[in-house]
This record gives C-alpha cells, structure tokens and sequence, in this order.
C-alpha cells in the first residue's frame, strides 16, 4: 500500500470537523475551564449558551473546547496535576475517541490508523499555526505574539505558543494512533 496524500488530508479534514462535537461533550460534561482553573470560572458553557442561543452557544464551546484540547499538552497535566484525574480524561478521551471512530471509518490496516490520527493532529496544529499568525497581526500594535506566548506560558508554562500546540496536538494523535492502529489491525485483511 502506498501512501495517498487526497486520503491523509481528506481524514485529517474529516476528523478535524468531528472533533469539534467531542470537544463540546468535553467541555460540557467535564467542565474543561473550571478543571484547568481548579474551579475558579465554572459553567462557562452556560454564558456561552446564554450569549447566543443553543447553535451559538454549541460552537462556542466546541471551539473553545478544541483550543483548550490543542494547547494544554498531556505531559502538563501529568507534571503539574497528578491527582487531577478527571482533567487527564478530558484531554486524553477526545483524541482517543475521534482518532478511534476516523480509523474504524477510514483505515484498512494498523499504518493507515496511525496516519489517520497524524492527519488529525497536523491539521489541527495547522489551523492553530494560522490563529496564532492571525492573531498575531491583529495585535501587532499591542504586542502581537508576545500576548499569545504570555497565555501559553500562563497555562502551561511552554515558552512559546506554537511549542505548546505542537506537543499538545502531537501528544494527543500519538494517544489516539495507538487505538487507531489496534482498529486498524482489527480491520486488517491479509491476502
């Protein structure tokens, strides 16, 4: 089997766009902001939904969910909250789950699993890279990337950024290839 780009980047975009409802059902049922502040903002999906309504409010905290998923790295959470298991769930369970349901629709074999949830991760990093660039710019003014790398360094104590979305997004797709390659493999037909 060689490798096809259209099927690394059609999984990638597919799995992107599932992940976002994983990412809300994170966010809602585990409470994601008050769990990273150690409750200091809770029901933050509440304000959301009372900002805009039930669509509004949904998007809202599945893309608020999906940024906090793609920066705070699994390693932050083992260092700096090892008793905190319900935070470690709602990290791990969205990238296990979306890589999990994108290989049992997508992947023939154990190596297509794994660039399933490498597809995911990359895209994932990749629209991170552009909010942080856009971001950037708008805020040229006022400090521009020094702000975003601040919130970086706030939440997870990474120096830059696009450091902690890079090992958030490919410790995440590296927790989700594992399960993806075992589907994979379930799915693997010899000839």
């Amino acid at each position: 089997m060689e490798f096809k780009l259209w099927r690394f980047i059609w999984t990638g975009i597919v799995g992107m766009l599932f992940m976002l409802p994983i990412a809300y059902a994170t966010f809602y049922f585990f409470d994601l902001i008050a769990l990273l502040t150690g409750g200091l903002i809770q029901n933050f999906f509440v304000l959301a939904r009372a900002i805009g309504g039930p669509i509004i409010g949904f998007f809202i905290s599945a893309f608020i969910g999906v940024f906090l998923i793609c920066l705070i790295p699994v390693h932050w959470a083992l260092i700096n909250r090892p008793d905190n298991v319900m935070l470690m769930l709602a990290l791990i369970l969205p990238w296990i789950f979306c890589c999990s349901v994108m290989a049992l629709l997508t992947s023939r074999n154990p190596k297509e699993g794994v660039f399933t949830s490498l597809a995911i991760g990359l895209g994932l990093f990749t629209i991170m890279a552009i909010f942080y660039f856009g971001l950037a710019i708008i805020l040229a003014k006022f400090g521009g990337g020094a702000i975003l790398d601040s919130v970086a360094m706030g939440f997870t104590g990474l120096p830059f950024f696009l450091l902690a979305v890079f090992l958030a997004t490919m410790e995440g797709a590296g927790i989700g290839a594992v399960f993806a390659a075992f589907i994979g493999s379930l799915k693997y037909e010899p000839t």
